[in-house]
């Protein structure tokens, strides 16, 4: 290094390299704060020292930017490990150790996780949070109002992160600060770029708290805090920031999305686009939007262009609607159907502006129709919310396809709630084939497969309702955008796992359900989500934990009424629980008695309420009362509630000390129950029946399987050694059958198809097919009915 003459860096650093690998020990070589560095040469340098590394020198770089190597060489070869910005958040339970323990605070769990989103588990903005609420009285209050604009993040930000960037980076992220996510077509057409795919690629290798919000690193958005900073910052400079909205919501207009393109042209104030894209998406932004925030952008119109205007009158009526606030729906509907009565605009000389106009009317007239149907739903009048939908598909125009599809999903739930339900399975079927028709099968909010999933649980079909969910979750969208119907498929698997006792399972998806609600803040899902964690809870003995998940369930409710299916549910597991006082009070409030009419939608009703006669010993009444709900069960096809009406019956006859009886009504449901492999909808009918299962285990007409698996659901049932019982013959498999021939087994143990068994485990037909064949050849047996029978003997269904 002192020669006279420069020497070339590769020697001097062979030299070093040589020495290096020449020691006994290990070395680690640190580099701190690499993004400084800007020669090209030490950046060349440093790769050929990484190229050419000896095995005991370990290189550690710490840096902002990520360094001008061919880093994905590294990658492939697997030399690299990589520590980033995912890797450094704090998870929530860091984040308490940090915040409690590290810094003394002592926060409570909601605060802390409140804090942790508000940062993204940013480590410095966790302390500069700490640093803020020292000596705050109310430190929940400073943390739901914790910003970028806070001074001492806006400071450290401001310093380290904006000032450091090029006037040209500066002004692209102030600029694209006003979108929630970002692409680069979309930063192109409000900026009047065409670079802003190269800006947001050294956005993302600059650390510049640019997060990717897929794979294929389209869509991105920034970090909350950063973003906080950089619209605080737009707010100072003179700028015409409407014109920067205006440009996004024709953007987002034009890529058909309704919803964030109507929120840009009210924050541009160009109300004449608002209107424009509202009257011609009024339910894509039902769909696609969040109800609050399309409340919000409505109220920005002036309410007198809203009246004058039909379209904007049906996205009132529709919002109030999904709402429930049906005392302000009339209003609405009156506004849109005085307009209707208007003449119609002078002919051209063509005669087109009259008959656009009158298709117009058509239209809209459908909406009202479609509206009315579901202020019915509300009002509980099913057979007329029906007959509105008809009336709707009749005005409707074929390209109106979401309308479409939305009136005969609203037949097939009317019919349902009257107990048509292979009416109401064929009504669906025509919005799934309008759906399917133009590529849109699965929604945002709604679905027809969801109404499906519905009717097929009604008559107890759990098989065809696990395909349906499965299909749904596997179709959805990657983690970070995943849809409100992801989470109500999730809460559907969680129902048919906790059917079947498959509790942790159960939980597992009820949890995925309360996380993808909370993320939309849908009330109903959210509530349905605490609903399933609720009984999965119950299911495992633990009453205290799911009376504390219905309470945060009422409490997402806030001041609206707690629907009657869900007190309905809530008194069920109260009574189960033990809690007859509850379940009291209930029937009280209900007003329910058994010499009252039948009515499909309140077959659970009358349900808890055979359950509390029979707990109260009024076990003629609940006889009475049960056959009653059978033949309407039998008449309908609720094969769900036939299952549990039998065994309630054979509670019931037990009670009177007719044994024949009961066990005949258990041998129903068991029949009813064992090929969709239903648990818990036998044995929440309490321990009472296990001595009946026991005694049924040895009648030749009951699946000794079945009943095996039903008494072991129960917490404290051993279930008895039976090997000398067990035909030794038969006791011993020719070959072990493998986990996937198992899983075949147990749905070859029902009605479905080789090829609905693909479609349900997610193979091939022909691989279905194979296994069947080794199942055969393991079995000694020929014929599929002989496998099942044969496993039943054996133990393995």
């Amino acid at each position: 290094m002192q020669s006279p003459q420069p020497v070339p860096i590769e020697k001097i650093l062979t030299l070093l390299i040589n020495e290096i690998r020449a020691l006994p020990k290990e070395l680690i070589l640190v580099m701190d704060d690499y993004h400084l560095i800007e020669a090209i040469e030490i950046h060349t340098s440093i790769e050929f020292l990484m190229e050419n590394q000896p095995e005991n020198l370990h290189l550690v770089v710490m840096t902002r930017y990520d360094p001008p190597w061919a880093l994905h060489l590294f990658r492939a070869r697997q030399e690299m490990l990589e520590l980033r910005q995912r890797d450094l958040s704090f998870t929530l339970e860091e984040t308490g150790a940090f915040l409690n323990h590290t810094l003394k605070f002592n926060l409570p769990a909601e605060d802390i996780a409140a804090l942790r989103t508000r940062t993204e588990g940013w480590v410095v903005g966790l302390q500069l949070a700490a640093i803020s609420m020292e000596g705050v009285s109310e430190p929940a209050t400073f943390i739901q109002g914790f910003t970028g604009s806070n001074r001492y993040v806006f400071d450290y930000l401001i310093e380290e992160v904006l000032h450091r960037q090029t006037p040209e980076i500066q002004d692209f992220l102030l600029k694209t600060s006003i979108l929630k996510n970002l692409c680069a077509p979309l930063c192109n057409a409000v900026l009047g770029r065409s670079n802003s795919q190269e800006m947001l690629e050294y956005l993302e290798r600059a650390n510049l708290f640019l997060i990717a919000l897929d794979d294929d690193r389209r869509w991105y958005r920034y970090h909350h805090l950063f973003s906080d900073l950089l619209q605080a910052q737009l707010a100072r400079i003179p700028i015409d920031w409407r014109q920067l909205h205006h440009h996004a919501s024709l953007w987002f207009h034009q890529n058909n999305l309704a919803a964030e393109a109507l929120k840009h042209a009210i924050l541009a104030q160009d109300f004449d686009l608002a209107i424009q894209i509202v009257e011609g998406n009024v339910l894509q932004l039902l769909e696609t939007g969040n109800l609050a925030s399309l409340r919000f952008w409505l109220n920005a119109i002036p309410k007198q262009r809203r009246i004058e205007r039909p379209w904007l009158c049906i996205a009132e009526a529709w919002v109030t609607t999904n709402q429930g606030k049906v005392d302000r729906l009339d209003s609405w509907l009156s506004y849109a159907e005085e307009i209707l009565g208007k003449t119609p605009p002078e002919l051209d000389s063509s005669g087109i502006a009259r008959e656009a106009a009158l298709d117009d009317a058509e239209h809209i007239r459908g909406h009202l129709a479609l509206i009315r149907s579901a202020e019915c739903f509300l009002r509980e009048d099913y057979a007329k919310a029906v007959s509105q939908s008809q009336q709707a598909l009749e005005h409707l125009p074929d390209s109106d396809w979401l309308g479409c599809s939305q009136a005969w999903m609203n037949i097939a739930i009317g019919l349902q709630r009257i107990g048509k339900l292979d009416e109401a399975l064929a009504s669906n079927q025509q919005a799934i084939h309008i759906l399917e028709s133009v590529g849109r099968a699965k929604s945002v909010y709604h679905s027809p497969e969801i109404i499906q999933v519905g009717i097929l649980a009604t008559q107890g079909q759990l098989r065809k309702i696990e395909i349906i969910a499965k299909r749904l979750i596997q179709t959805s969208q990657p983690e970070a955008l995943r849809f409100p119907i992801t989470g109500i498929a999730y809460s559907v698997l969680s129902r048919v796992h906790r059917e079947r006792n498959e509790l942790n399972r159960a939980w597992k998806c009820a949890e995925e359900a309360l996380e993808i609600s909370q993320q939309w803040g849908n009330i109903d899902f959210l509530v349905s989500a605490y609903s399933d964690r609720a009984e999965i809870l119950l299911a495992q003995g633990d009453a205290q934990g799911a009376f504390k998940n219905l309470a945060a369930a009422k409490q997402a409710f806030a001041n609206q009424t707690w629907p009657p299916q869900l007190a309905t549910i809530e008194a069920e597991l109260h009574l189960i629980a033990g809690d007859i006082e509850f379940a009291s009070r209930w029937l009280e409030e209900a007003a329910i008695h058994p010499e009252d009419e039948i009515k499909f939608v309140e077959l659970g009703r009358f349900l808890v309420l055979s359950r509390f006669l029979l707990v109260q010993n009024s076990y003629e009444k609940a006889r009475d009362l049960l056959v009653r709900l059978q033949a309407f069960a039998e008449r309908t096809g609720a094969r769900y509630h036939l299952i549990k009406i039998h065994s309630l019956q054979a509670v019931a006859y037990l009670g009177l000390n007719q044994r024949m009886e009961a066990s005949s009504a258990l041998r129903a449901a068991l029949s009813l129950g064992e090929g969709e492999n239903f648990v818990r909808a036998i044995i929440d009918v309490g321990t009472g029946i296990v001595e009946l299962l026991t005694v049924l285990r040895l009648d030749p007409r009951c699946s000794r399987g079945y009943i095996d698996r039903l008494l072991q659901a129960f917490p404290f049932f051993e279930q008895q050694n039976e090997k000398n019982e067990t035909n030794p013959s038969t006791a011993q498999l020719i070959e072990a059958l493998s986990e996937r021939e198992k899983e075949v087994l147990s749905l070859m143990d029902s009605n479905l198809t080789s090829n609905e068994i693909a479609e349900c485990l997610y193979i091939a037909v022909s691989t279905v097919r194979v296994h069947i064949k080794h199942i055969y050849a393991k079995l000694g047996v020929k014929r599929r009915f002989d496998a099942v029978q044969r496993a039943r003997e054996l133990g393995l269904l």
